[in-house]
């Protein structure tokens, strides 16, 4: 039986692949999509428009990506009329997969469907669900062109989850049942957890169910989680809440949340958290800076706290920005969330996915972090894996420098660019036991890899001197310093 020895680190060839931009690269998994440019976004999104659901595939999005410049708050509407626009996503088009933005930011979006429907960037989902995660999106304005619309969705039907999502738009809506996220929700198991949107709604007087994450509630069940409106809603809304528009079911539950932004409809059912209610909600430990009531209560509708803490407690403004507002979190219970560079208050999650780093000196884009030794497939010879991270998918491929030196065999020396990246690798440690190794956990964003196969184990000692590189614009770009290691082949024969 021949064995797979680990040095320094042990890889089998079980991955996941993925390809460099629109490199061609082998073993690409079909149910997955990767998004590394603009056009590549905007085809996704009149995909989208044209029927294209990706039930079943996962999307991730690669890289930031700005599809418009400039701010678009400010632009005339000749102007944005000449933007690049975001598919006519509306009516029956549906997202129902996973987008997965790996916590990047889209900016310079202009979605103003030029017909009337449901609308939202990612459709209105239905029996099959969707999620939408680890996204930022900003600078970018969405028009609603019929009631139930919101800028992720409009109306959702089906287990639908948002998570880790940071929304700073600019929507605007005509028509009631309109939400920063999501306009209605239907007949769905709808979970949002670690939102947050801190953008305008500036809503046409008279609509009802507007609200800051959600428009209105319907036959479903909806938790909302540590999540926070930190935006503005404008306009004369009859029913309007920093979270929730109105509700109509009692299978609302809303936990460790925080409505600190600003309401200024004059109408009477306006609410830090729920513009209305006519069931019995649950809520649950979250906290309001406006001077509103924290939900208002219809005929019929009611509170329940399910905690010994308060359902909902009025704090000032001051707590909840700067290093006040850890003390007031950890004084309320919110061991999840945490305090975004001295700004304002966000969730865990979207606080690390949305705060600026530090200045620091920036690593190489590509590191040599360890190698791979198994017997070949006859005794007298054995496989070498060299392994490496690269920090981005926007080069045109990467690849090794390598030096090998033997006393018998003289020096040798070739250099072999890739196209192809792995997001993990599995591997076994000294008891055989399977690891699976991740791009992050090697201080990368993906992995690459060199096999040197047939090495011959009769000429004992080899020096291997290693090197990576990237490739940008046609040039050949040298990382770092090379790495140099010893291998006596004469110790890994079979036993």
């Amino acid at each position: 039986m021949k064995k797979i020895i680990c040095f320094m680190l042990c890889f089998c060839c079980i991955a996941s692949i993925c390809s460099f931009g629109t490199l061609n690269a082998h073993g690409v998994e079909e149910t997955a999509v990767y998004i590394s440019t603009p056009e590549e976004l905007i085809n996704f999104s009149q995909r989208l428009a044209g029927g294209q659901n990706y039930s079943g595939e996962i999307v991730y999005l690669e890289n930031d990506i700005v599809i418009n410049e400039g701010d678009l708050s400010e632009m005339s509407q000749t102007e944005l009329d000449a933007l690049t626009t975001w598919g006519n996503v509306c009516d029956k088009a549906a997202f129902e997969g996973t987008f997965d933005g790996q916590g990047h930011t889209i900016s310079g979006i202009y979605h103003c469907p030029t017909k009337e429907g449901s609308t939202g960037l990612f459709g209105n989902p239905t029996s099959t669900g969707a999620t939408v995660k680890n996204l930022r999106i900003e600078n970018s304005v969405v028009v609603a062109t019929k009631k139930n619309s919101g800028v992720i969705f409009g109306s959702c039907r089906g287990n639908v989850a948002l998570s880790n999502l940071y929304i700073d738009v600019d929507f605007k809506t005509d028509y009631g049942w309109s939400g920063g996220l999501i306009g209605y929700v239907l007949t769905t198991s709808m979970v949002i957890n670690s939102c947050v949107y801190a953008g305008t709604i500036t809503a046409t007087a008279g609509n009802q169910a507007i609200g800051g994450l959600v428009g209105g509630h319907g036959t479903s069940t909806l938790n909302i989680r540590d999540c926070a409106f930190t935006g503005t809603i404008s306009g004369n809304v009859v029913t309007v809440g920093g979270l929730l528009g109105g509700a109509y079911q009692p299978t609302l539950s809303i936990t460790n949340c925080v409505s600190m932004g600003t309401i200024t409809s004059t109408e009477a059912s306006v609410a830090a958290f729920v513009g209305g209610t006519a069931k019995a909600i649950h809520l649950t430990n979250n906290l309001y800076t406006q001077d509103l009531a924290p939900v208002g209560i219809e005929t019929g509708g009611s509170v329940s706290s399910e905690t010994a803490a308060s359902s909902a407690t009025k704090v000032a403004s001051a707590d909840l920005y700067g290093a006040e507002a850890m003390s007031t979190l950890a004084d309320f219970g919110f061991s999840v969330w945490k305090a975004n560079k001295g700004m304002t208050v966000l969730p865990a999650t979207v606080a690390d996915m949305t705060a600026k780093p530090e200045a620091s000196t920036p690593s190489a884009p590509t590191q040599f972090v360890g190698y791979q030794i198994a017997v070949g497939e006859t005794d007298d010879v054995l496989h070498l894996r060299l392994v490496a991270v690269v920090d981005s998918s926007q080069y045109e491929a990467v690849g090794f420098s390598v030096t090998l030196q033997n006393e018998d065999l003289g020096t040798k020396s070739y250099s072999t660019p890739t196209k192809t990246v792995y997001r993990t690798l599995s591997g076994y440690g000294a008891e055989g036991e399977r690891i699976d190794y991740t791009a992050e956990s090697l201080g990368g964003k993906y992995i690459f890899a060199l096999n040197v196969k047939n090495i011959p184990v009769e000429n004992g000692v080899y020096t291997f001197t290693v090197s990576t590189y990237h490739v940008l614009g046609g040039e050949t770009i040298p990382d770092g310093e090379a790495k140099q290691f010893t291998l006596d082949a004469s110790q890994w024969q079979e036993g």
